[in-house]
C-alpha cells in the first residue's frame, strides 16, 4: 500500500486500540540501511520490469540503530510467494559482500547469480515503525523517510556505502545477531511513535523528486509518502485491512529497488514503470489518496 503522511496518522489513529508498536532497543522508528546488487546488465531489475514471475533480489541491509547487518536474497515464485535466505554479516563488508568468502559461498547456494559478477547497484534508507495486532496473527510495516541513491550512476565505487549517504551507521551496543535482543510490545495509543531522535513520521522530507517523469538523476525521494507492507496469517482475519478499506486505500504493488533504479539510473528501460511514477507524483503533489490517481 502508499499513502501519503497525512492518511497514514489516520491509520495510525484508527489501529490505536488494535495493535501495539514494536520497540527495538528503545527505539519504536527505526532506520533502515539496504545496498541492493545487480548484474553489470541490470538483469534482475529488467526482469521485474519485464514482468517475470519467478524472480529474485539480493541486498545487504543494516539495521541502523544495533549496527547488525545481513546478506540476503530474496526469491519471488510464479505463485507470488516470496522466500528469503540471509547470512550474518560484517558490516564493514556491506557494499563488498561478493568478495567475503563465505558470502560468495551462501551466493552460489542461494542466488541465480555467480558473486563474481554482481556488485552494488542502489542504496535506500528509510525509517520503519512496525506494528502487530493483538492477536499476533499480523504485522504491518510502516516505511517513510524512503532516499534512494544510485551508487553507479553516482560513481559509488569510492564512497563509503556504510554511511548509506548522511545516515549514521554506528552501532548501539551488543545485540544478538537477529537483532531483536530486548522486543518489547506496548499499545500503540500509549506511545508517541515519533519518539526516536529526528525520525518522527513528522519530521519527513516535504515533497517528492522527482515530481512525475523519472528524471534520472543519482539520487531520488518519496517526501512524504508511506509505504505499509502487510503480512498475515492467511487462515485469520485482517483487522488492518478493514481499516485501510475504510480509509479507501486499495493494494498498491511498490518494488523499491526497482523504483528507485527507474528514478535514478538513465541506462534502464522503465516504460511499465512510468504509470506507477506519474501516480506517485501526483499523489505527492496533491497530498490525497492514491487510489484517486488511478
Amino acid at each position: 500500500y502508499l499513502v501519503d503522511e497525512r492518511r497514514c496518522m489516520e491509520l495510525l489513529e484508527l489501529a490505536a486500540d488494535q495493535y501495539y508498536v514494536q520497540i527495538i532497543d528503545d527505539c519504536r522508528a527505526c532506520r533502515y540501511a539496504t545496498l541492493y546488487y545487480d548484474t553489470p546488465q541490470w538483469d534482475m531489475y529488467h526482469l521485474h520490469h519485464n514482468r517475470r514471475l519467478t524472480r529474485q533480489k539480493i541486498r545487504t541491509r543494516t539495521y541502523v540503530e544495533t549496527g547488525v547487518t545481513y546478506l540476503e536474497v530474496k526469491n519471488k515464485s510464479n505463485k507470488g510467494r516470496t522466500h528469503k535466505r540471509r547470512m550474518a554479516l560484517d558490516r564493514s563488508l556491506f557494499a563488498a559482500a561478493a568478495t567475503d568468502t563465505a558470502a560468495a559461498d551462501f551466493l552460489r547456494r542461494e542466488a541465480r547469480y555467480a558473486p563474481e559478477t554482481l556488485s552494488p547497484s542502489l542504496a535506500t534508507r528509510f525509517v520503519r515503525v512496525t506494528l502487530v495486532n493483538h492477536a499476533m496473527t499480523e504485522r504491518l510495516t510502516i516505511d517513510f523517510d524512503l532516499h534512494f541513491d544510485n551508487v553507479r550512476a553516482a560513481g559509488g565505487g569510492n564512497k563509503d556505502m556504510n554511511g548509506c549517504g548522511d545516515m549514521d551507521m554506528n552501532s548501539r551496543g551488543n545485540t544478538d545477531m537477529n537483532g531483536r535482543k530486548d522486543m518489547n510490545t506496548i499499545v500503540l495509543g500509549d506511545t508517541d511513535i515519533n519518539g526516536c531522535g529526528n525520525n518522527g513520521i513528522r519530521g519527513m522530507d516535504n515533497g517528492f523528486r522527482p515530481a512525475a517523469e523519472a528524471s534520472h538523476g543519482h539520487t531520488a525521494s518519496l517526501g512524504r509518502l508511506v509505504v505499509i507492507e502487510l503480512k498475515q496469517d492467511a487462515l485469520a482475519p485482517s483487522p488492518m485491512k478493514q481499516l485501510l478499506a475504510q480509509l479507501r486505500v486499495k493494494p498498491f504493488k511498490l518494488s523499491k529497488y526497482c523504483i528507485g533504479e527507474a528514478l535514478t539510473n538513465p541506462l534502464v528501460k522503465h516504460n511499465r514503470f512510468k504509470a506507477k511514477i506519474r501516480a506517485i507524483g501526483k499523489m505527492a503533489a496533491h497530498d490525497s489518496n492514491i487510489n484517486d490517481m488511478l
